[in-house]
């Protein structure tokens, strides 16, 4: 239990609770703060239970983010996983990532969801179904309370107007500090078409004629072969797909997967611990034996959550990204699929296709007292645009940790 937590103020129960598990719906969920990797493994199962139940994408699954946490983790940094409970079961989860936060010459404690640089938007609380407005207002609570670690708080992919906004809008209120809208975020979704209807039905019609052309130029240049590696050949696969990732502009800015040998076991991790059920996937174009073109994905059920692509900038003329992108969408439909999600940002090259804009907000969070009000201005500041020499003097020094 966490003792330094204040209780939360009663609320009527939420409409359309579930019957079965917790009998209903409590005003007070019990609030226990866990910061240790193996008590975080202990609650794999209950926190995969409950990214299913609430609908999350698999970039949310415990096995992402302890890949994360096992090769993402700096010196100074430490987990607060927060536990919602009603009469000893699960209810909620959000674990965050605690790390210090410098603006200018101030350092401070900071506070984010784990997996913060994530590909899919998500705030990092999971509840049960009927209980996501009371764990909102727990949450709340918890990260308003006086005893929380961090003087700043930033959550993205916030449901517009949805509980947790509401519950800390009020709750920063109460205590007596801030929550700014910092940003609306959008992601690019792909509802795909049922069986019977032409899966390019809902493609722009430049899209359309882009894969043709792609298609048409690869049949003319050897042997093409594109579609998903099988999870025997993954491990072989991925090496690969490294290889193609360094000669792409990613290599050459280095954000490719394969550009941090932290980045690489990342994903030789998931594609040992997803790979064997179906949940980590690679889709490689190769032409002639040798790999061009590459497609990163998780498989959820329906869904699919594309991480990371990657193209040999030699063939770019051939449009091998498009073809690949268009064998892997029309043979995912085969198989079940129904969602496909983007990374962000929600470009063009992706609506093309036919997706949708989910929009969704970035929050900050200061919490309470004067130090939140210090922070809170020191970073509206830092980021103002009107201010050249605002900007200046909250500019890093030379060799400071990233903010």
């Amino acid at each position: 239990m966490d003792p330094a937590g204040p209780a939360v103020p009663p609320l009527p129960a939420p409409a359309g609770a579930p019957r079965s598990g917790p009998s209903a719906p409590s005003p007070r969920p019990s609030v226990d703060v866990l910061s240790s990797l193996r008590a975080f493994a202990e609650l794999a199962p209950a926190w995969n239970e409950l990214v299913a139940e609430a609908g999350l994408p698999a970039v949310a699954r415990y096995e992402v983010l302890a890949a994360w946490l096992r090769y993402r983790l700096r010196p100074g940094e430490g987990l607060h996983v927060v536990v919602f409970r009603h009469a000893g079961e699960i209810v909620g989860i959000c674990p965050l990532l605690l790390a210090p936060r410098r603006l200018g010459r101030m350092t401070f404690p900071a506070a984010a969801p784990v997996g913060r640089n994530a590909f899919v938007p998500g705030p990092g609380l999971a509840a049960r179904r009927g209980w996501e407005e009371t764990v909102a207002r727990a949450f709340a609570a918890h990260v308003t309370r006086p005893g929380f670690p961090a003087r700043f708080l930033r959550l993205a992919g916030v449901h517009p107007g949805g509980p947790l906004e509401v519950a800390l809008a009020r709750a920063a209120r109460t205590a007596g500090g801030y929550l700014r809208h910092e940003a609306v975020m959008g992601s690019a979704e792909l509802e795909l078409p049922p069986p019977g209807t032409p899966v390019d039905a809902g493609w722009r019609p430049a899209r359309r004629r882009g894969v043709r052309r792609a298609r048409g130029l690869l049949a003319g240049e050897g042997r093409v072969e594109a579609g998903l590696v099988p999870p025997e050949h993954l491990a072989r696969a991925l090496e690969e797909a490294f290889a193609v990732a360094e000669r792409s502009w990613q290599g050459r800015r280095g954000t490719a997967i394969s550009s941090s040998p932290e980045s690489r076991a990342f994903y030789r991790d998931l594609a040992a611990r997803l790979g064997p059920p179906g949940k980590f996937q690679l889709w490689l174009l190769a032409v002639d034996g040798r790999a061009v073109a590459f497609e990163v994905c998780l498989r959820e059920g329906d869904t699919l959550c594309e991480l990371k692509r990657g193209f040999d900038p030699a063939w770019r003329a051939a449009g091998i990204g498009l073809a690949l992108a268009a064998t892997m969408i029309e043979e995912f439909r085969e198989t079940g699929g129904r969602r496909v999600l983007f990374f962000q940002p929600a470009t063009a090259d992706k609506l093309a296709w036919g997706a949708a804009v989910r929009e969704y907000r970035q929050l900050a969070i200061f919490p309470r007292g004067s130090l939140a009000r210090l922070v809170h201005l020191a970073d509206r500041l830092r980021r103002s645009r009107l201010n050249p020499l605002v900007r200046a003097a909250f500019a890093q020094r030379p060799g400071a940790p990233p903010s």
